[in-house]
């Protein structure tokens, strides 16, 4: 795995896969956030991040949660989320089960990630996050 800058995981991600899909965070002005100041924002290449799952695979032969790093990984556009959900879902196949598992967590979720993302990203199309809960009925109301 290769990372630039630091890295900050959640607690609640404390054993999930992280991947960096962007560097840094792409509004970075929060007065109360300092995490991603010493990095300009960028959307990491495609291929490495794919890379990096494939490299997490030889490592770790069970991965039941992947976090998709850094401060706003859904402003990739839509089609490259997609290729990176596919990713993950053809490498790791637990991560399916454990997500399939707790379906109503993973829809709430991503309600509340339609609610706000999709209406200030055009390019962010709804069926990119319901793809990783195989879902493919819109929730958000």
């Amino acid at each position: 795995m290769r990372y630039y800058g630091s890295v900050y995981r959640p607690p609640s991600e404390a054993r999930s896969l992280i991947v960096q899909v962007t560097y840094g965070c792409s509004h970075n002005t929060c007065a109360f956030c300092s995490m991603y100041k010493e990095k300009r924002f960028s959307v990491r290449p495609l291929e490495e991040v794919l890379e990096d799952f494939r490299i997490a695979r030889q490592v770790y032969h069970h991965v039941e949660k992947v976090f998709l790093a850094d401060g706003d990984a859904l402003v990739r556009k839509a089609p490259e989320l997609y290729t990176i959900l596919d990713a993950v879902r053809e490498l790791f196949p637990a991560f399916i089960i454990s997500i399939r598992s707790s379906v109503l967590r993973i829809r709430r979720l991503i309600n509340a990630v339609l609610k706000t993302t999709v209406s200030t990203n055009p390019s962010l199309e709804p069926r990119s996050v319901l793809s990783l809960s195989g879902s493919s009925t819109p929730l958000a109301g």
